[in-house]
């Protein structure tokens, strides 16, 4: 969960502000943006698909069109997905090459375009994130560092681009946290800094139009997570009731929400909201894959209120979620919390099935590691509470 608000964030990153001083997009090719940009923030893959097909018809030369059918593929491995089907990242990856060709190909025509550096950064940077989601670190990190250079000629032709700045302020603050948790990055001078890119995150939130969201979802993952000071789980609630009050049908967006509360103590109203989530999976509403994702917080939420014995039923039927034959994500980390809460029962021969269950999965997401070290020596963690986001350290 960590991850998906900035991953959801990064893929919107790049989408335009209507009101640039010199802009090759027409008010026909903003209105298909935006469009496509609510889509995606509703977790409606097949519609934003369509938007920025219509897009491209507008105008197959810009870059835009491109970036956004790339965004699409993105989140449908990162959600639709959760990373599971691994067939899913040629196209993506297919998507991000043709996008950055596009955009040489139209920035070589017309080098006064700052939203087409952007476009052409932001291709390179979703690239990126992939990177570090799959634990590329070295290679993640230079190639968004590659991206910047995009990004900053972008500022340099408009400095009011708000949504390039979301960019800026994502590169500062985590090249300045990646490296205190990610061994390989540690010996690297990356330069960013944390303060200066919270505080290009809030400017984005209160002057963006099309990029405040991602920037307040960026601040809500930091509010909820980040552990040198700036955590402030009250304050994401806060935010995340925005966010959800303007996109209400986001299961993704819901979820951030839950875990918000969860984070704040708000133990009741997390169980609560994770009820509502699962009866919306069973309704229909959200994917069948997030089932386990509900019972996954539903899970945390009554291990926090001191029921371990229902944590476990929560994990173990989440654990039971299957996605084309195997585990999904959420259900394998299903998997290692229902040990680890029956180890909080006195239960380690019972918690040693699930983590031998977990450790012959598919290990798509680095969870194999934590179920190798539970099974070697007995669970300890700081809690209750206890962190809904696994830790690789």
């Amino acid at each position: 969960m960590r991850a998906a608000i900035s991953i959801l964030a990064a893929a919107l990153a790049c989408l335009p502000n209507a009101a640039f001083a010199k802009s090759y997009v027409t008010p026909a090719m903003h209105a298909r943006v935006a469009a496509g940009l609510d889509d995606l923030l509703k977790m409606k893959f097949d519609a934003a698909e369509s938007e920025f097909a219509a897009l491209e018809k507008l105008n197959p030369e810009h870059p835009y069109a491109g970036f956004g059918r790339t965004s699409v593929a993105w989140m449908r491995y990162i959600y639709e997905n959760e990373q599971s089907d691994q067939s899913l990242l040629k196209p993506f990856e297919e998507r991000v090459r043709a996008t950055i060709t596009t955009a040489e190909r139209w920035i070589a025509k017309r080098p006064d375009d700052a939203e087409a550096w952007m476009a052409h950064g932001a291709a390179s940077g979703i690239y990126g994130r992939l990177l570090v989601t799959r634990r590329r670190y070295v290679k993640g990190y230079f190639t968004a560092r590659r991206a910047m250079k995009s990004i900053h000629k972008a500022l340099e032709i408009d400095p009011d681009l708000e949504d390039a700045k979301l960019g800026i302020g994502m590169y500062d603050y985590y090249t300045d946290v990646y490296p205190h948790f990610i061994g390989a990055l540690a010996k690297l001078v990356l330069g960013g800094n944390r303060a200066r890119g919270i505080a290009t995150l809030r400017e984005v939130a209160a002057k963006g139009r099309y990029s405040k969201w991602s920037a307040k979802m960026l601040l809500v993952e930091i509010y909820n997570h980040d552990p040198f000071g700036a955590a402030d789980p009250k304050q994401a609630v806060a935010i995340m009731k925005e966010v959800r009050a303007a996109y209400p049908e986001s299961s993704i967006l819901h979820s951030a929400e839950l875990v918000s509360l969860y984070n704040a103590g708000r133990f009741d109203e997390a169980a609560a909201g994770a009820r509502e989530f699962v009866r919306r999976v069973e309704t229909g509403r959200y994917l069948p894959i997030e089932k386990a994702k509900g019972y996954g917080i539903l899970g945390h939420a009554l291990w926090a209120q001191g029921k371990a014995a229902e944590a476990v039923d929560a994990f173990t039927t989440g654990a039971a979620v299957e996605l084309k034959g195997a585990l999904s994500r959420w259900a394998v980390w299903g998997l290692i919390r229902a040990g680890n809460a029956l180890e909080t029962m006195g239960k380690r021969g019972a918690a040693m099935d699930f983590y031998a269950r977990a450790k012959n999965q598919p290990d798509h997401w680095g969870y194999r590691k934590l179920a190798v070290r539970w099974l070697s020596k007995p669970f300890f963690e700081n809690g209750p509470p206890y962190s809904m986001v696994p830790s690789h350290k």
